[in-house]
């Protein structure tokens, strides 16, 4: 029997490509399906992420500020239009007036110096109280108001955010110290006439105190002695202002973050010796000095060549200051500003000379008897210069002859020349100095000027327009001139942004003649009239 095979070859090679194209085809849709479900669940995450928009800030209302105006207040808004700082100072406020608060929780700055206490006008610890709803509240002006009993600590002890207050010529005393100490962000305080003892002390330390003003220093050897335990402490001020004993400076030493600093040479000039009891003082940045009328032999100078070694000393004001004085001042290199406007300072014109040395003198401040020729050739040898000061409506002087009246000057306009080798120089003030159209021809030179105050010149309308150039010029202080407003209008023309200052709004402020357009009018007025808000 003959059996056939019959033999059909299975397409292997068929059924695996046939095979491998369902799994590529299965990978491809569910490399799909994997892709959407990650862009959902993405776009899901990405809601979750990001969140809504905060809301923006919302202006201090039209109808609170109407409000500030007929109380008479001040204010300055933030950059959202809020009212962030209100002044009510020597204002007829009532208790109930202070409700307005309310309205103004952005404030954090509040002046109520001096509170008028007009008939039918009662302000009292109850006002205080809407204090309470400004929990930004930082600082805090209650001076000159007598009448504010200690009850009104049982308020003050509550704006734990408080950072500064001024508690001078009120009521305040020994014992509200303990209601005081609670404020533990308290920073700068001003209290009348306080006594720094061993009970006092331990409430002051209680506060993180960097300025401390008007303690009284009756027995100064006594309250030295618990400054050291102040280790905030960089601003020190006492009663009166009565500066710091020469002799007391031993017990300061150890006050190495004090920044200011008021001190009583009392050897007089011819002794400085003490002063290098500040060698360990390494941030001292202002130093004034004052001294006794003492007349001694001998010549040390040696506690002014140590103030040189201070890194951060900036700023000397000194009284009493002759030229050989002046001299070792100018060793302090690393010096910006200098004020000799102090009583009794016999400097000459010849002694500022030593001033070329002090490369870094930004700011100098002096007195009108030095208004003098050599004075502005010396100042034109100090290139760093910044700012010069020189004024005299009130002459100190000693021993000198007074100054000249009528209309001759004091100096040669021409002396003003000397400005120009100033290339830094922003501000000058010379006021009172009798300054005619010659002085402008070269102040108008000094193409750097900011800031120009020129009070009681006699200066005219035709001379101050070689001012027009000085294109940087934000400040232009004309009080007591003889300018009329069109000569006024006539520069803001030349410098629009320039701020100029004189009395012709005493009538009222009507629109003048020379304009025809009330909004120009409006636009020059705010250039004049600086207005807070």
């Amino acid at each position: 029997m003959n059996v056939c095979f019959c033999y059909t070859p299975f397409p292997y090679n068929q059924f695996m490509q046939s095979r491998s194209r369902t799994i590529v085809a299965l990978f491809a849709v569910a490399a799909l399906v994997g892709g959407v479900c990650f862009l959902t669940m993405r776009d899901n995450q990405v809601e979750q992420v990001v969140p809504q928009a905060a809301p923006l800030p919302t202006p201090t209302s039209q109808a609170t500020l109407i409000k500030l105006k007929q109380l008479g207040a001040r204010w300055k808004r933030n950059q959202h239009g809020q009212v962030n700082w209100l002044d009510l100072k020597h204002l007829p406020i009532a208790d109930d007036d202070l409700v307005i608060l309310q309205e103004l929780p952005e404030v954090r700055f509040v002046h109520l110096r001096a509170i008028q206490r007009a008939k039918g006008n009662h302000f009292t610890n109850a006002g205080l109280r809407h204090l309470l709803c400004l929990k930004k509240l930082e600082a805090l002006d209650l001076s000159a108001n007598h009448h504010l009993t200690s009850e009104c600590f049982e308020t003050l002890k509550q704006l734990k955010g408080l950072k500064s207050l001024n508690l001078e010529y009120t009521s305040f005393a020994e014992a509200d110290l303990p209601e005081l100490c609670q404020l533990k962000s308290l920073e700068i305080l001003h209290v009348p006439q306080l006594p720094l003892n061993g009970t006092t002390i331990g409430y002051f330390e209680q506060m993180p105190l960097r300025e401390l003003w008007g303690i009284s220093n009756r027995n100064s050897d006594y309250t030295f002695q618990f400054l050291p335990r102040l280790t905030h402490l960089e601003k020190l001020l006492f009663q009166a202002d009565v500066y710091v004993k020469d002799t007391d400076l031993v017990y300061l030493r150890h006050l190495k973050k004090i920044k200011t600093l008021k001190v009583v040479l009392t050897k007089g000039f011819r002794d400085t010796s003490q002063l290098k009891q500040l060698q360990d003082l390494r941030e001292l940045e202002y130093l004034s000095l004052g001294q006794k009328e003492v007349f001694v032999d001998s010549f040390d100078n040696s506690g002014l060549l140590a103030l040189a070694k201070l890194p951060a000393l900036k700023k000397i004001e000194a009284a009493r200051v002759d030229d050989r004085y002046l001299e070792a001042i100018s060793h302090c290199a690393q010096l910006t500003e200098l004020d000799l406007t102090g009583y009794g300072n016999q400097i000459t014109p010849e002694g500022l000379t030593c001033l070329k040395n002090m490369r870094s003198l930004k700011s100098i401040d002096l007195e009108r008897p030095l208004a003098r020729h050599k004075t502005f050739e010396a100042l034109g040898q100090v290139p760093s210069l910044e700012r010069i000061a020189l004024s005299g409506w009130v002459w100190r002087y000693r021993g000198k002859s007074p100054p000249p009246v009528g209309n001759a000057p004091l100096f040669e306009m021409s002396s003003l020349k000397h400005l120009q080798q100033m290339p830094h120089l922003k501000e000058l003030k010379l006021d009172y100095l009798d300054l005619t159209d010659e002085a402008l021809k070269h102040i108008g030179e000094c193409k750097t000027l900011e800031g120009l105050s020129l009070i009681n010149s006699n200066i005219t309308n035709a001379g101050l327009l070689q001012l027009r150039d000085l294109a940087h010029l934000k400040n232009l202080d004309l009080t007591g001139s003889k300018i009329d407003l069109e000569a006024a209008y006539q520069l803001h023309q030349f410098i629009p942004d320039c701020v100029i200052e004189d009395i012709w709004f005493a009538g009222g402020g009507k629109m003048p003649p020379f304009l025809t357009d009330l909004q120009e009018w409006k636009t020059f007025r705010r250039k004049l009239h600086y207005e807070l808000d």
